[in-house]
């Protein structure tokens, strides 16, 4: 059987020579409709007071570190705001409590006091809260609006667990200073520098969400949310980010837990129109198992450098991202919406591995390439509004993803890694302007791929291209562009259309699966039909129109005797509905035939 689909490719391969030049130039057509137009738009989701809609699966377990329920909390400290005072209740007289005005410090450290709760109720537009201890703690927040003309609203110094619980219907509201002063009161040897400020709600420990309620805020000086350790949010939780000074939400991340961020459920909704501003920013790893996350950036990229206090080796680019990791990014379940409309801004970045294994992503940017001369070196520093990009390797492994990268941007890619892109699994939708997908090595190996490119490459690899398994559509519709450019290129399985004008690069004669290239004009809106006798392998709606338009086909039972017709929806019967324009084994009738 190899040795067979050997000779037939090296027929195939003898045909395609004779045609010379292989690079083809067509142009586009002049009628039909030109090519696929996707609805980019420059708006700025705004909140719509949506809630949380999982709280059915807010399932209390056994684990202590996320589960308030699992702990002990005998003590409280009430507080109750009424404008420029508030009232301190408490079930233990060992809690210390200074208060300024409405401005509170709880101290839990000087004498140790664990297993307490504090309940925060009222309203002040002149109030915060300043907490010490060694002990896990839990917040409760029972419909509180603050406001801070000092500093932070709520500020946690206790490196421990903070268990933050948004009673149920309770809308809570914060917002800090735009200028940070000192605090009125410090622990012995403590003082404003010896202190991390970093947000309107900041913690140095780990901050874990639970509750049906809502918690919104407003960041005038930095961040909204910041912890020195670790994020958890529970399903139920509803949080709103209308506003930051520069990231949404901040965390840091602990090595110990292997985790910067985990969104296990709730709805998440963040902006932030800062210059390299982040709608979640982690310097460890970011987890999506479950929830909802409605996330915007309108700030441009920026050049940091050591005027901002950088040193001189960590000079570099800084770009806006709804979600940017320092490590590693895995989008297990839950929803995902993305814009970015900034210069340079993307949707998700990440220094590590991207995996998506499920869970219902949608995604664009929309923003122009940012590119710098140094006056000094004449070095170009350059960050471009990618989607998805990551440093280490890029896995798509299941889901929903529609995507689209900027078609203002000169190199914008959906997916871009700087080592491989691996399609094994999930229905992915990608539209550039650019490369769709770009890096060192590409592989397909499943899932349902349609992939468009207006202006370059549709698939664009330094190293190699492997084609295993899955369904894919490759649409290049600029007539002097490939759908797949790389040093190597095999076809060693998949159903494969893959359309554009040129065609640079066959595929290797080593490949374990028959492929053909055929030539013709097509118009946008025709089908073309892959016959195997009087069995169609693949019927598929033309996107875009082109003269001379190049055909790369592949499938698994592809033969020297697989015909090509044009025709139309009326040649079409099928059961099923068509995945972006292509039916797979439909019934086809009629037709011209491609010669």
């Amino acid at each position: 059987m190899k040795n067979n689909i050997k000779i037939l490719l090296a027929a195939m391969a003898l045909l395609l020579m004779s045609c010379e030049p292989i690079y083809i130039g067509g142009k586009i057509e002049d009628s039909g409709g030109g090519g696929l137009d996707h609805p980019f738009s420059t708006d700025v989701a705004v909140y719509d007071g949506r809630l949380a809609s999982d709280s059915l699966a807010d399932i209390v377990g056994r684990d202590p570190y996320i589960f308030w329920e699992q702990n002990q909390f005998p003590y409280f400290v009430k507080l109750t705001w009424d404008g420029p005072q508030v009232q301190v209740e408490s079930n233990n007289e060992r809690i210390l409590c200074e208060t300024q005005g409405a401005n509170v410090v709880i101290d839990l450290l000087t004498r140790d006091v664990a297993g307490v709760a504090i309940i925060l109720q009222g309203q002040s537009n002149d109030a915060s809260l300043k907490i010490y201890g060694r002990r896990n703690i839990k917040l409760e927040m029972n419909g509180v609006q603050l406001v801070s003309q000092r500093g932070p609203v709520i500020n946690n110094q206790c490196k421990k667990r903070l268990f933050v619980h948004l009673n149920a219907q309770t809308v809570n509201t914060l917002e800090d200073a735009p200028i940070y002063t000192d605090d009125f009161y410090y622990l012995p040897g403590n003082d404003a520098l010896s202190e991390d400020r970093k947000g309107c709600f900041f913690s140095e420990g780990h901050l874990v969400f639970s509750g049906r309620g809502v918690l919104r805020l407003k960041a005038k000086y930095r961040h909204g949310i910041a912890s020195d350790a670790t994020m958890y949010v529970r399903p139920g939780v509803t949080l709103v980010l209308d506003e930051a000074a520069k990231n949404a939400i901040h965390i840091k991340g602990d090595t110990g837990d292997d985790m910067g961020i985990h969104v296990a459920g709730g709805y998440i909704y963040a902006k932030t129109q800062a210059d390299a501003g982040k709608c979640i920013k982690t310097d460890l790893h970011f987890l999506q198992s479950g929830g909802e996350l409605c996330l915007n950036t309108t700030g441009h990229a920026i050049y940091e450098s050591e005027s901002d206090g950088l040193e001189s080796d960590l000079a570099d680019t800084s770009s806006p991202a709804c979600i940017k990791a320092d490590v590693n990014v895995h989008i297990k379940a839950g929803s995902l919406f993305c814009r970015s409309i900034g210069t340079g801004g993307k949707a998700i970045n990440c220094d590590g591995t991207m995996l998506i294994e499920g869970g219902n992503i949608q995604a664009e940017t929309n923003g122009e390439d940012f590119v710098l001369i140094d006056s000094i070196s004449g070095d170009t520093l350059s960050t471009y509004p990618h989607v998805l990009k990551a440093d280490a390797d890029l896995r798509v492994m299941g889901g929903q993803l529609n995507l689209a990268a900027s078609l203002n941007s000169e190199k914008a890619a959906v997916l871009k890694s700087d080592a491989c892109i691996l399609v094994d699994g999930g229905n992915l939708y990608a539209y550039a302007g650019d490369d769709v997908l770009n890096a060192v090595d590409i592989h397909f190996r499943g899932g349902r791929s349609f992939l468009y490119s207006v202006n370059n490459d549709v698939l664009d690899a330094d190293n190699q291209i492997l084609l295993e398994d899955g369904l894919i559509l490759a649409n290049a519709a600029n007539p002097f562009q490939s759908s797949m450019t790389a040093p190597l290129i095999r076809l060693d399985g998949a159903r494969l259309l893959a359309l554009s004008g040129s065609m640079t690069q066959l595929p290797d004669q080593e490949s374990l699966q028959p492929f053909r290239i055929q030539r013709f004009d097509a118009h946008r809106g025709q089908h073309l039909a892959l016959m195997q006798g009087d069995s169609c392998l693949m019927a598929y709606e033309m996107p875009f129109g082109l003269d001379d338009l190049v055909l790369l086909s592949s499938h698994p039972a592809l033969t020297p005797d697989t015909r090509l017709f044009l025709g139309s929806s009326a040649n079409i019967t099928s059961s099923t509905q068509p995945w972006h324009g292509c039916y797979e084994n439909p019934i086809w009738q009629g037709g011209r035939l491609v010669k």
